[in-house]
């Protein structure tokens, strides 16, 4: 790396030439010289040191590039050269980082005679973290990246939610767990086996997703309403986090619903209440209006329903022959599933029978009597 300018003129009087020695190479350089080429003895030592921090030529590395989240720091190396890259000694290293959560260790000496100083960056965020340096106040333009991923999973900081929080029996909900480390940092990775499970309704198979989620589908295709609690584990450990849904009534269900008459036998002169009780499709009782029904009856007399407005609709069943009649009805123009029948019996008082009783006329001619008013007995007689 020298740069040797020669002597321009002979010696002058006094027996001196002059030259000038350069490097950029910082190091102790011995100078000679020959004099009308016999080798001088002699010899002159030059030392060469470092220029200014130069910030195109220093460098900053991070090992390992990849470090866990709450673990152990990588290892910063930040190493200070001139612009002709020799090595600087004694130079003051900052280190500093993006993101957040981060832990600096800063050098604790000066540069080495290597030129070089070494502090840490460990972080609790999971995140891409660049780090860089200034070197004696000069910021260097290299940089390093270190990965900082998340660390095992916790079942103290892991969360399970709910999509939606409310749903009817007709629909489902979606329950997610989100793994997390102990730095609330979300696994991006699969991290053991979770298992759910509810209070109320009923929970598919959970899905891993591999990507540090699972999920699982609640419905409810069994009677019950209110809230349900769904709860998980991890690797059979409790999950501090749990989730709520609640469920409430459907929509009312052709396939479930029910016919009831009050009374179910009664005779062609009496009537019987016919009570429609909507359901939704999980059997739960409607308690609001839920559509259009009509009662009907393939004899005798029905009439009008009336919508009770708590789920039922009742009609009343008249002047029926003896015989069985079967009750049906609809729920905006659709069959109801569920059928109901009444049996019809005769009358026992529906028949009377008067007979009258009257004296023979007088024919004595010796006395006669006042005339006997005529003397009425009424018997019971079944029709059949």
């Amino acid at each position: 790396g020298n740069t040797i300018t020669q002597p321009t003129a002979v010696t002058n009087a006094s027996g001196v030439a002059t030259g000038t020695v350069a490097s950029t190479i910082a190091e102790a350089k011995t100078v000679s010289a020959t004099i009308a080429a016999v080798a001088i003895t002699q010899t002159a030592t030059v030392t060469v040191t470092p220029g200014a921090v130069s910030a195109a030529t220093s460098t900053v590395t991070a090992a390992p590039a990849s470090i866990t989240a709450a673990g152990t720091g990588s290892t910063i190396t930040v190493t200070a050269r001139d612009a002709n890259s020799n090595l600087i000694a004694g130079a003051t290293v900052v280190l500093a980082a993006t993101g957040t959560g981060n832990a600096i260790t800063q050098p604790g000496t000066v540069t080495n005679a290597s030129g070089v100083a070494t502090g840490t960056v460990a972080s609790t965020v999971a995140e891409a973290k660049t780090v860089s340096a200034t070197i004696d106040a000069v910021a260097i333009t290299a940089t390093a990246i270190v990965t900082v991923t998340p660390g095992a999973a916790s079942t103290a900081t892991s969360l399970i939610t709910a999509a939606p929080t409310t749903m009817t029996t007709d629909a489902s909900s979606t329950i997610t767990v989100q793994l997390r480390d102990g730095s609330n940092n979300n696994l991006t990775t699969s991290g053991g086996l979770v298992v759910l499970s509810t209070t109320l309704g009923t929970l598919s198979a959970v899905t891993n997703n591999n990507n540090g989620t699972y999920t699982a589908t609640l419905t409810a295709t069994t009677p019950g309403l209110g809230t349900a609690t769904i709860t998980g584990t991890l690797d059979a450990v409790a999950i501090t986090d749990d989730a709520t849904v609640t469920i409430t009534v459907g929509v009312a269900s052709v396939a479930t619903s029910t016919i009831s008459p009050s009374p179910t036998t009664i005779s062609t002169v009496d009537a019987s209440t016919i009570t429609v009780q909507l359901r939704d499709a999980a059997g739960n009782l409607l308690t609001t209006s839920g559509g259009l029904v009509v009662i009907a009856a393939d004899a005798g007399t029905m009439s009008g329903t009336v919508d009770v407005g708590d789920g039922t609709y009742t009609a009343v069943l008249n002047a029926a022959p003896v015989g069985v009649v079967n009750i049906t009805a609809t729920l905006d123009g659709n069959a109801l599933t569920a059928g109901a029948t009444v049996t019809v019996t005769a009358d026992l008082l529906s028949e009377v029978v008067r007979l009258v009783f009257a004296p023979s006329p007088a024919t004595s001619p010796v006395r006669s009597r006042a005339p006997v008013p005529p003397r009425a007995v009424y018997l019971l007689k079944p029709t059949s």
